[in-house]
């Protein structure tokens, strides 16, 4: 099996149009399709075209929002747009824009963290036992997640900043408004934070990774992707039993994108 294709990207996406309150109709792979094609561009689609089938489905979300179509109670989604249409504090750009950005991170770093992870278990199998053996409790299953989000983080690169003034930093000048891009990646495998940070150990602590960034920005989703993930792996373990990669490691595809960083597939067979 296909483990992104057939497991991790149907249930990020599913939990978050959950949250968000997406319609039956429009929780499909049709959907997911339209939100990846923003992240991966892939050449033989029309990025204007892309862009206007992301605006077409955001502006039906809203719309049915406005309707009222929200039978099963209230959700994220429809409280963004009353709170807009009620006191306008957000314009209709700003409500697009942060629906598409619930939509999107919701799904695409929750889906890179199973898959990443699943591979760093996968590679590590001494470290996957531990998920599935008879001290496998609660708190060996919160490290362990905070661990994989360390070890190979969803999020590759923070978004780009802008320096306000000059700085010098380890000997290299950075100029007032030049633009600065942080590698979340890299600082996560830093031997000088994390003794042996090339080692995967899913009892780690402290493990103070920067996998949802740090300060104002970080990550809104955190607590739902740490849940999905304390669920999933020792769950996927289980029922999976003894796999091992249907190919080498090195041959395994991974999605074009300069801020995530996630496979494209993780195929799978049976020991």
């Amino acid at each position: 099996m296909d483990v992104i294709a057939t497991f991790a990207a149907p249930l990020t996406f599913r939990m978050i149009c959950a949250i968000l309150g997406v319609p039956e109709e429009l929780d499909d792979a049709s959907t997911r399709d339209t939100l990846m094609a923003t992240m991966a561009p892939d050449p033989g689609r029309d990025p204007a075209r892309v862009e206007a089938d992301l605006h077409t489905l955001l502006d039906t979300l809203i719309a049915g929002k406005r309707a009222g179509g929200e039978p099963g109670g209230v959700d994220l989604l429809g409280a963004l747009v009353r709170v807009g249409d009620t006191t306008g504090a957000m314009s209709e750009e700003e409500l697009r824009s942060t629906a598409y950005l619930l939509l999107l991170v919701g799904h695409d770093t929750t889906m890179n963290l199973i898959g990443n992870g699943m591979l760093a278990l996968l590679r590590n199998p001494d470290q996957a036992t531990r998920l599935t053996g008879p001290g496998a409790g609660p708190e060996l299953v919160g490290t362990a997640v905070e661990e994989l989000l360390r070890y190979d983080s969803p999020v590759r690169d923070a978004t780009f900043r802008c320096a306000t003034a000059p700085i010098s930093l380890h000997g290299q000048l950075i100029g007032e408004g030049d633009i600065v891009s942080l590698l979340i990646g890299s600082a996560n495998r830093d031997d000088a934070r994390f003794p042996d940070a090339d080692r995967l150990d899913l009892g780690r602590a402290p493990n103070d990774h920067l996998a949802f960034g740090h300060g104002p920005h970080f990550c809104i989703g955190a607590a739902l992707a740490r849940l999905e993930g304390a669920v999933v792996f020792p769950l996927l373990l289980r029922r999976l039993g003894r796999v091992q990669l249907a190919k080498p490691a090195g041959e395994l595809p991974w999605r074009p994108a300069r801020v995530m960083r996630g496979l494209a597939a993780l195929p799978v067979v049976r020991i």
